[in-house]
Formats: C-alpha cells, structure tokens, sequence
C-alpha cells in the first residue's frame, strides 16, 4: 500500500535509503514495559511466537526478543531490513540458539500480505504503523497468522499532547496525534472489540537528537528540500529560543503509549 488510512502518500519505501535508516533506528524511541505487559497479556494462551508487523529497524521486535518471544518482523523497506538485522541483539537473536532455533526471523512483506503460514502466530503488532495500513485487508491477514485465542496488538508511541509546550512542538514537527484515544479502532467482525491500555514516559534527548528525531517523521520525509529546511528552522528556534533549552545538556520528552489489544 502506498496511502494510509490518512489519505497521505507514504513516503518510506521512495525516500528511505541507509542514512534515512541508520536516522531512524538512532533516534527513534523503543517502547515503556508497560506497553509490552499489556500486549502479551493479550493473547487467551499465552505468546510464545509473535509477528511484529512494519517492524522498521526493530524498536518493538526488540522488547518482543528479549522477553524470548520468537518473533517474525515484517517490513517492506528494504533499508530498513538491513539496518535491522545488523544489531548485534539481531544478530544473536538470529543465530540457532543451543539448537532451539532462532528467536528472530527477518523477512520482507507488508501488513497486507506477510507471507506467513496460517496460524502460525500468538500476537500479531501494528507498532507506530497503522495509520499506514488499509486496516480492513491488514485485520484479516492478522486473523489469517493468528492460532486461535491469539490477539492483534495496535501500538502508538505519541507525543503527550496534553502538554501545552508539547502540544505545540508536535505542530512544529507535523508529528501530533497519529491515533486518538477516543477512537477505538474498528478492527472489523473478525476481532473482539479493542481494549486500550496507556502508559506515560519520558524521553531524555538533546535539542540535535530532536531535530533528527524530527527528521525521520514522515511529514519531513515527504517535504521538499525548502520546506525541510523551514520545518528545522522553527523547531531550533522553538526548542532553543522559546523554551530557552540548553543547546547540550538533555531534556525530558514527555509521552504517552497507546495500545490497543483485541482476540481474534
């Protein structure tokens, strides 16, 4: 799919090349233990595989592998893939552990089509990528890989609008609310109806590891060159000028984690 549920052009798998990549899985978030308490405790029998869908460079896989969750991570981004499996916690993950097989597996697809066998999985995740999805086509894939009892997981690490100064940085960096607590998602008849689970954290980030965290949004990926440059000027200024951060020293980024559970 090339449009999300937004009706925006996905710009990952055109403007994605290694640095855009390496950009995202250094300044992207992981994931509060929280989020991972409530998706595992989703699925009816436990979750003893998973399939960590648009798993980008792993910043959810990663939390799945190493609570020794065997996981697949779908991801089309080719870029993405590389930049993925070259982690040295993928990489260990990936070898034949004492002859139990491995914990990850790597492979290319979409939420659409994921290649994978029919229930073959406890829990399927949706993390930080629905709003890419066409859900009705991606719910009925989940219910396809699913075994019986097993959940589908949407997971949304959001900026704590809530907060007013945050509430406008995530104006100034075009990255608010991608999904909103109010709206349970519609999975369709093939799901129970979603429960939702927040969780409140803090990012620690420099005023630089924000502009690049900045970068990796879509709306700049999507942007012209001017218009990039235009976005990075007015968050330097609002970050340094406005709120008077230190140009060094790390401050704390207030977030909330959504997350939607539902059977199949």
């Amino acid at each position: 799919m090339t449009e999300g549920n937004s009706g925006f052009i996905n710009p990952f798998a055109a403007t994605v090349g290694r640095a855009e990549a390496v950009e995202y899985e250094e300044t992207r978030p992981t994931y509060p233990a929280g989020a991972y308490d409530a998706v595992l405790a989703a699925s009816a029998h436990g979750v003893g595989s998973a399939v960590d869908v648009g798993a980008g460079t792993g910043q959810f896989t990663r939390g799945l592998v190493e609570r020794g969750v065997r996981t697949v991570a779908v991801e089309p981004s080719s870029a993405m893939r590389e930049v993925l499996q070259e982690g040295s916690w993928a990489q260990e993950a990936r070898a034949d552990l004492v002859g139990g097989g491995p914990l990850l597996e790597v492979v290319a697809g979409t939420a659409e089509d994921t290649g994978l066998a029919a229930d073959s999985s406890d829990l399927v995740v949706w993390a930080q990528c629905s709003h890419w999805l066409d859900i009705p086509l991606a719910a009925a894939e989940a219910a396809r890989i699913l075994r019986p009892g097993g959940a589908l997981a949407l997971v949304a690490n959001q900026l704590a609008v809530e907060v007013p100064w945050v509430h406008r940085l995530s104006r100034i960096m075009r990255s608010g609310d991608v999904v909103r607590r109010e709206r349970t998602p519609d999975l369709g008849p093939l799901f129970e109806r979603p429960l939702l689970t927040e969780v409140g954290w803090e990012q620690s980030l420099t005023v630089e590891q924000c502009l690049r965290l900045a970068r990796t949004r879509s709306s700049y990926l999507a942007a012209s060159p001017a218009r990039r440059a235009k976005m990075q000027d007015n968050l330097r200024w609002y970050l340094l000028e406005h709120l008077g951060f230190d140009p060094i020293a790390p401050f704390a980024l207030p977030y909330t984690t959504l997350v939607w559970t539902a059977r199949a």
